[in-house]
């Protein structure tokens, strides 16, 4: 691995010319016309690509959320039966009170 120079370290303008060059000619370079359609393509092929997953994780987490509330809503059954079972002689409870006071 190449030794980094500390960023502290005072430069020449000579030193500071010789590392901006390559990003300066990057810069620099002229883009041709069907350069930027071949970037624009990908581009729009990388937004579909993403756009299609996002569809299969919704399609995905609205399977897995369906399965959670059909799962909730059991245990939430099971539960108000078990407190329904318990009071269902309630009313005759109630009456049999009321009757004999």
């Amino acid at each position: 691995m190449p030794r980094r120079p500390k960023m502290s370290a005072p430069v020449t303008h000579e030193q500071l010319q010789a590392e901006i060059a390559p990003i300066r000619e990057r810069l620099d370079r002229t883009v041709t016309k069907d350069e930027l359609y071949a970037a624009v393509g990908a581009l729009r092929s990388d937004i579909h690509a993403v756009i299609r997953e996002m569809r299969t994780m919704r399609i995905e987490l609205t399977t897995d959320l369906t399965r959670h509330v059909v799962a909730m809503t059991d245990d939430l059954r099971g539960e108000t039966r078990a407190v329904d079972e318990k009071y269902a002689d309630l009313p005759d409870r109630v009456a049999t009170l009321e009757r004999d006071r």
